[in-house]
C-alpha cells in the first residue's frame, strides 16, 4: 500500500492474492483474466473521498472485486497518467515476472478488459462531448 498526499494505492499483486486466497483451489485457472474498472464513485453522498480502479478476476465465477486505488480530493484528478501510474507500474512488474506464484503454482494473467464508461474520455485525454475533439463515442 502506498500513500501519496491524497491518493491511496494498493499493490496489484497483493489484491490478486487476496482474491485467490478466498477462492477454492480447484477453480483457479493457470491463466487469470483480469478486468480493470476505473469509474470513480463517492464513498457517500457529498463525500470528497472517491473510490476508483477496481479489479476482479473474470474467469473465477463470482470473484469479489478489489479496490487498487482510493483518492481524496474536492474534484477528480485532471491527469490520467498521474492517477494510473502506480497501477501501470505494478501490472508491468507482474508481467515482467511472468505472473505470480500462488500455492506453489505459476499463474500468468491477461488484462481482459478495461472498463471506463464515464472515465473513457478522461483516460484517453479527450475533451467533453461538445468540444471540437470529443470522445471516441461522439
Amino acid at each position: 500500500m502506498t500513500l501519496l498526499e491524497d491518493n491511496l494505492h494498493f499493490d496489484f499483486e497483493e489484491r490478486i492474492r487476496s482474491i485467490l486466497e478466498i477462492t477454492p483451489l480447484n477453480i483457479i485457472s493457470n491463466n487469470l483474466e483480469i478486468d480493470f474498472h476505473i469509474d470513480g464513485v463517492s464513498l457517500y453522498i457529498a463525500s470528497h473521498v472517491q473510490l476508483y480502479s477496481m479489479i476482479r478476476i473474470a474467469n473465477i465465477h463470482q470473484s469479489k472485486p478489489e479496490f487498487v486505488g482510493i483518492w481524496k480530493r474536492f474534484s477528480k484528478s485532471t491527469n490520467a497518467t498521474e492517477l494510473l501510474k502506480l497501477f501501470v507500474d505494478d501490472v508491468l512488474k507482474m508481467k515482467n515476472n511472468n505472473g505470480i506464484i500462488f500455492n506453489e503454482k505459476k499463474l500468468i494473467f491477461d488484462l481482459r478488459c478495461f472498463i471506463a464508461d464515464a472515465a473513457q474520455a478522461f483516460v484517453l485525454g479527450h475533451q467533453s462531448h461538445k468540444s471540437r475533439i470529443p470522445c471516441s463515442k461522439c
